[in-house]
């Protein structure tokens, strides 16, 4: 059972909502701009830029859909009256966490805890592949094991 106040699920209600309705505008605006972009590139620097933009514009797209998908998944949970729950240990989700992330899944205790949890991985993830590549890291050639 969802222990928040009825106006406070209100106020996260209409906040997601516009929330939603500003990305949908957003994606909107940017596929127009994309779509005035389309006459063909007469040099190759037009090109690399398009590029450029083309890729940025994916980056945003993938965000936006990730961040509907959450915004989604908040307003579910409120229609099922879940809302406001951590789905880590069950316990409440502070108001104050609501309101500055209304689609928050998490407790901030398990949301650090989940946190903590990437950073490791990420750090061991670091400390055995490139960056750049994904690919295992070797010493170079010229250094030797022992200076690595």
């Amino acid at each position: 059972m969802n222990m928040l106040d009825q106006k406070i699920i209100d106020r996260l209600r209409t906040d997601l909502h516009s929330e939603r309705r500003a990305l949908l505008d957003l994606r909107a605006v940017a596929e127009a701009s994309w779509e005035g972009l389309s006459p063909p590139a007469r040099e190759a620097q037009e090109a690399a830029t398009r590029e450029h933009l083309r890729r940025g514009v994916a980056q945003l797209d993938r965000v936006g859909r990730e961040r509907l998908q959450k915004i989604d998944a908040a307003l579910l949970k409120i229609s099922q009256d879940r809302y406001g729950l951590c789905e880590s240990c069950g316990r409440p989700i502070a108001v104050k966490r609501l309101y500055a992330v209304p689609e928050a899944r998490r407790c901030m205790r398990c949301a650090s805890r989940k946190e903590v949890r990437m950073e490791g991985e990420d750090a061991e993830f670091d400390a055995q592949t490139s960056l750049d590549t994904g690919e295992p890291m070797t010493p170079p050639d010229h250094l030797g094991p022992e200076r690595v």
